[in-house]
């Protein structure tokens, strides 16, 4: 995520409750978005394919 757009956030947030508000539902939505995608993964098996990729790339 972007610091501007952090930074953005805050400032909302610094106006009233309502910008809060809307970062903890951003990030919520995010986390769980990033959990089910990687579930998806491992659920179709996908996962070792993954790890392999990312493996050569670190090599």
């Amino acid at each position: 995520m972007s610091l501007s757009f952090y930074l953005t956030v805050v400032e909302c947030g610094k106006a009233g409750r309502w910008g809060f508000e809307l970062l903890y539902v951003i990030v919520f939505f995010l986390l769980l978005s990033t959990v089910s995608y990687y579930h998806f993964l491992i659920a179709r098996g996908q996962w070792r394919g993954c790890e392999a990729v990312l493996s050569n790339s670190k090599m």
